[in-house]
Parts: structure tokens; sequence; C-alpha cells
């Protein structure tokens, strides 16, 4: 009985003792405030970053905050105030660990502060031509501090060359190299070009050879224009021009040109130059004469006195 009586006061006790602890709380709710907010810093997973805002055409098109950490931020709604492409500024952002990006770009964030730096930023767009890829990537627009230089590289499809840079190319290095840099001392729109390549096999048979270019097989640009020249050997004459030849106005024609706007193969054709064909008519006419000029002879001799 006593040991029973000495089991309750002890659970008494210690419930006496919690109640007092959250009467104690209640009665200073800064206190209790402070305990709350430490609570949330510890689980909380917040940056400060300086990055630039832009905007990626991929999909439906979104914002982006391209940190000066190297790291790219997806906001998850990036207030209407810093929808401007370039801007510069100092933001608090909430990293959001359990969030996945549905556009596989980014660390995906709650922007809950930010302060606009007063520095300028210019604005990079980049776009291909059908051909290739470019890098930073053609979805993407860019704001850059001024002065800072960036790596362009262009890489063609197969069956693609890169041919230039266009458009505002006045601080790229090499407007003809595929890969070049760009120093931001502006806004800059810059294009990529890139060509179509087909293949053109030439070949002859016997009796001649095409001229203009050695035979083979030879690589040019969409468009390009060809000259050819078939040119017969001694004893030979050329006849026409056989193959993929839709695109040759004359096939019978020795020069040509021929517009590449596909693969082609053409070959020349030779022949050897017939024996002129024999004229039995003036050969006739020649043994008449000579048996009238005969006849005629041997008729004076007998006419003549012993």
């Amino acid at each position: 009985m006593r040991k029973s009586v000495s089991v309750w006061l002890v659970v008494i006790s210690l419930l006496i003792t919690a109640m007092a602890c959250n009467l104690a709380s209640a009665s200073n709710p800064e206190e209790a405030s402070s305990t709350i907010d430490e609570a949330s810093q510890d689980g909380d997973n917040t940056v400060t970053v300086t990055g630039t805002v832009i905007y990626m055409a991929l999909e439906t098109g979104f914002w982006g905050i391209r940190g000066d950490d190297g790291k790219d931020y997806l906001p998850r709604d990036l207030p209407q105030e810093l929808q401007r492409v370039g801007l510069r500024a100092e933001f608090e952002l909430e990293i959001l660990e359990d969030w996945g990006s549905v556009y596989g770009w980014g660390i995906v964030v709650n922007v809950l502060h930010y302060s606009e730096i007063s520095e300028v930023a210019y604005i990079l767009t980049i776009s291909h031509t059908r051909g290739g890829s470019v890098t930073p990537p053609a979805e993407e627009i860019y704001g850059y501090a001024p002065g800072t230089v960036i790596d362009l590289v262009a890489k063609p499809w197969i069956g693609y060359r890169f041919v230039n840079w266009s458009g505002n190319v006045d601080t790229i290095a090499n407007v003809n190299a595929a890969s070049t840099t760009v120093t931001m001392n502006g806004h800059y729109s810059i294009t990529a070009n890139f060509v179509r390549l087909y293949n053109l096999t030439i070949s002859s048979t016997d009796g001649g050879s095409v001229t203009s270019t050695d035979e083979g097989v030879f690589t040019y640009d969409e468009g390009a224009v060809v000259d050819l020249v078939a040119t017969p050997d001694k004893g030979y004459q050329f006849v026409n021009w056989t193959g993929d030849v839709a695109a040759i106005d004359d096939v019978n024609a020795a020069t040509i040109t021929l517009t590449m706007d596909g693969d082609y193969s053409i070959t020349a054709n030779f022949e050897e130059i017939p024996p002129p064909p024999i004229n039995w008519l003036l050969i006739g006419g020649i043994i008449a004469a000579v048996v009238v000029v005969g006849l005629v002879i041997f008729f004076v001799r007998r006419r003549r006195p012993a």
C-alpha cells in the first residue's frame, strides 16, 4: 500500500512540473517565439546569392537566376518586378530540396528577399540556323557584367559545317571560328550559321576526262554551283552525261554547271570517233570517168592510120 502511494506521488509531481513549464512559456511569449524561430532556422535552407535574372525559352518559357557562384536557380514564382532580363540583385533564397524542376534546369527556390544592384548588365541573345547547336544554349537569354568575356562554341550536326557568326559581332574574336569568344560591351544578338553538305561523285569512261575538277568524290556546300567540262582524248569525242542528271540543263553539252541541292553521281561518256563513211557515189563516178577516158583513148588510137 505504501509503495503504491509513493508511485502516485511521483507521477503527480511530474505532472505538476510539466504544467509549471507550460505556464512559464505562456507568460513569456517572446521567449516562445524565439524558440520557434530558432527551430525553423535550423530546419530552413537559405542562401544569399548575387546574380542575374535570365529568361529561358525552353518549352513554355520561364525565368531563372544565374548566380555569380556559378549555379542556376529556378524561382517557383519570381515577383513581377524582378522579371527583367539582365537585372542584377542580391537574393535571399530558400532552397526547396524536396522540389524537382519540371524543366530539368536549376535549383528550385523561393525568393524571400532581394536588393537590386545598380551595376549594368548587358544582355546576350544567342540563336542558330538549322544544322547545329551552340554553347551557351540558344534557349537562354543572358545578362552579363560589362567587359565579361564569354566562350562561344558552335557544334555542327553530321552532314553540316559551321560557316560563321553573324549579328552583333564587333567584339567576337574570330567570326569564322566555331570556338571563339565575345566581350560584353553592350547588348548583343548573335547567330551561329551552319550549312548542309552534299557529295558530288565524278567519273568518266575511256576516251576522256573531266578537266574542270579532278575525278572522285568531293564535298560542296548546299547551293554551290560547280562547273564541269568534259574533254575527249585524241581520236575520241564526248557523247553525254549520265547518272543524277536531273539538275543538268543539257546532258549533251560538254561544258555544264551543276547546282548542289543533293548528293549527285555523274559520269562523262566518250566514244571513239568512227571513220568517215564510204562515199560510193563518188567512187562510182570516178570509176565511170576512168572507163570513159579509157574508151576514148582506145577508139582514137584505132582510127589512126597504120
